[in-house]
């Protein structure tokens, strides 16, 4: 792992996609079904991160929020040369929104995700290489577990202060509206919460277009 100015470091979380999707067009989040994903991402969303990001065999750096369509793309059955040509689309995306030289990154992806990505980052780690899927499904439900009594299938693992937090800056919700969801639809519907919030942050978009 490479070394940078602590004071300086921005923490970056960059986490592989699955072959597990939805089958219609929505927020790149929501996209992605698998057990190891929704871990991921959930345990991500502990580490206070600055920003997080999903790598996509198809799109290559994915904000949260950006709405994909299904698709059927994998990069364990590109040949290597393509491997190597998507990293390098993937550094340049990452190069347009972070300074690699000032950020530490946080991988949660395999090895043919990484190998072309982490000779270009100063500081990174990884914290579950080596681990088989399941293992690594296993150990991120034992510390979303032991951190917050949570094993990332509901809101258990976080305070309501930092999930109406997450709501008003990710999604844009004022606090008001985020504290309604939660009391409404109840911190073990965490999905269903975050995909109201991304409806409310959409549907004013929708409707402007409408018009």
């Amino acid at each position: 792992m490479g070394e940078a100015t602590k004071q300086q470091e921005r923490k970056v979380v960059l986490i592989a996609c699955s072959a597990k999707k939805k089958e219609k067009q929505c927020a790149a989040e929501f996209m992605y079904t698998s057990d190891l994903f929704r871990k991921s991402l959930a345990y991500a969303l502990t580490l206070g991160a600055d920003k997080i990001y999903i790598l996509s065999a198809k799109y290559g750096l994915l904000t949260l929020d950006e709405e994909i369509k299904p698709y059927d793309v994998s990069l364990n059955t590109m040949p290597i040369d393509e491997v190597r040509d998507w990293s390098n689309m993937v550094i340049a995306q990452i190069k347009k929104k972070e300074k690699i030289t000032k950020t530490h990154f946080v991988l949660f992806a395999g090895s043919r995700y990484r190998k072309f990505i982490t000779p270009h980052l100063r500081s990174y780690e990884v914290p579950l290489e080596g681990r088989g899927i399941g293992e690594q499904i296993s150990i991120l439900k034992n510390k979303l577990i032991e951190l917050h009594g949570g094993d990332g299938t509901s809101a258990s693992f976080v305070s309501d202060e930092v999930l109406v937090n997450w709501l008003c800056g990710f999604y844009r919700v004022k606090e008001k509206e985020a504290r309604k969801l939660l009391r409404d639809q109840g911190r073990k519907n965490w999905m269903e919460v975050r995909a109201s919030a991304w409806g409310m942050k959409v549907s004013p978009v929708i409707e402007k277009m409408e018009r």
